[in-house]
């Protein structure tokens, strides 16, 4: 099943579109002042002003996925698109799998040279990128329900489906609420207290207690740990913003969409090629289903009944380590043009849940977000996949847990036609930033009132 499977009569493969935004996007808005917060602090708070997947999945335009427990994979790869994010299964099956985690050292582009071409910081460059790719591609692949075909894989996409609408039917749960502050003075009355120089015990809910173990985890883990942390506990309100910005249309939650064979034919690759490519596998953040006649959709579009377009969000971290100990508050907001080292993830998104075009939407934590419409660029796609196959080839063969890294620590393409190949791709991913179209600037709330309005939870 393609997620257009999850709306009636929905295109699974509009057709491209043009370089330009729809004349009707939203134009850009200033954003409120936002009330003052402390610009230092010990524990950032990674729920500030977010929503929960249990809001989102509770939106009359949301179409959610139900547990993984009530679907049945049997041999059918289109089916892994049902598989929610948040799930053991939905990890397990990136074995094997080129995915947009390892797309970039896949075709060299962390390579420290390579990298600075693309913008990418320091740290994101290095040889062990693309060790870890290496790893990836020579685990053994996982195929829940292998050997199963013809009627019982019809059968488990019918009930798969049944599963979806059944689940989107029912009476969503309430959101579990948001986390308590401590008690006032009077309830904590009668308790014993510590010692004087750290001040009186504080009682906290589970929900409370579970967000500072969580904040403080990844406050251990410095910049980097608090910037992984804070964009997947941000998403869920940047889809919030994206359904509030867009009144008409709708928001399909996507598992591990996996290209059909047709899809992977159509872009001509060489059969040499082809024949080396590993499994491919994306995982959008959503999908946009526009209605017919929306103003926002895409151009291109006319005479279908919906248009998908997939979604992808990054959010930038307004926290920052500060040299004195703890972290600053430092929100630069989102920016003005997309950055070419998601032009990569955004076009294998397309190609494997079969849209035309997708959103990238850049949010901030207080100043609005940005939204970027780029067409899918068959042409860039099969240069990216020979690449790919070039480094799956030469590198990604069944070797345990070192992988099948051969590469010592000579470049991935170093020289030679690969070289060629990988210089004229981060030029072309350049020109599509470049000519990628801000749509318009969001600046609508980022989730529902009752929102944890504390950056610091001290």
């Amino acid at each position: 099943m393609r997620l257009a499977g999850l709306l009636p009569h929905a295109s699974s493969r509009p057709p491209a579109v043009a370089l330009v935004p729809s004349e009707a996007a939203p134009a850009a808005a200033p954003v409120a002042a936002s009330p003052p917060h402390a610009l230092r602090g010990r524990l950032p708070n990674l729920s500030w002003r977010a929503a929960s997947w249990e809001e989102l999945r509770a939106h009359p335009r949301f179409t959610a996925l139900p547990p993984v427990s009530e679907l049945r994979l049997a041999g059918d790869e289109q089916q892994y698109a049902l598989v929610r994010q948040d799930s053991a299964l939905w990890w397990s099956l990136h074995a094997g799998r080129l995915t947009s985690s390892v797309l970039l050292a896949s075709v060299g582009a962390r390579e420290p040279a390579a990298a600075r071409r693309l913008g990418l910081p320091a740290a994101a460059a290095g040889r062990r990128h693309a060790v870890g790719a290496a790893i990836r591609l020579g685990q053994p692949l996982l195929v829940p329900g292998a050997g199963a075909e013809g009627a019982e894989t019809a059968a488990a996409a019918a009930s798969n489906a049944a599963a979806v609408a059944a689940f989107n039917a029912a009476a969503p749960p309430p959101p579990p609420p948001p986390p308590t502050s401590p008690p006032p003075p009077a309830a904590a009355a009668g308790r014993r207290r510590r010692r004087a120089r750290h001040g009186p015990a504080i009682a906290r809910s589970p929900e409370e207690a579970a967000l500072r173990a969580r904040c403080a985890s990844a406050s251990a883990g410095g910049d980097s740990g608090v910037r992984c942390a804070w964009g997947s506990a941000q998403e869920a309100g940047s889809l919030f913003s994206l359904l509030a910005a867009f009144p008409g249309a709708r928001l399909l939650e996507a598992g591990l969409c996996v290209p059909s064979p047709a899809a992977l034919q159509a872009l001509a690759l060489p059969a040499e090629a082809l024949a080396r490519l590993p499994p491919l596998g994306a995982s959008p953040d959503g999908v946009l289903a526009w209605p017919a006649g929306s103003p926002y959709a895409p151009p291109g579009g006319e005479g279908l009944e919906t248009q998908l377009e997939v979604v992808e969000v990054k959010n930038a971290c307004p926290f920052r380590a500060h040299p004195a100990g703890g972290f600053a508050l430092l929100d630069r907001g989102p920016p003005e043009a997309l950055p070419p080292q998601h032009v990569p993830q955004l076009q294998l998104e397309m190609l494997c849940a079969g849209c035309g075009s997708g959103l990238l939407l850049c949010d901030s934590a207080t100043r609005g977000a940005a939204l970027f419409r780029m067409p899918r660029d068959d042409a860039y796609l099969a240069l990216t996949l020979r690449l790919v196959a070039s480094f799956a080839a030469g590198h990604g063969v069944p070797g345990g847990q070192g992988g099948g890294w051969r590469g010592g620590r000579a470049e991935v393409f170093g020289r030679g036609a690969e070289a060629a190949m990988l210089a004229e791709w981060i030029s072309r991913t350049r020109a599509l930033a470049r000519a990628a179209a801000l749509t318009g600037f969001l600046a609508c709330p980022r989730r529902p009132d009752g929102a944890d309005p504390r950056p610091w939870l001290e």
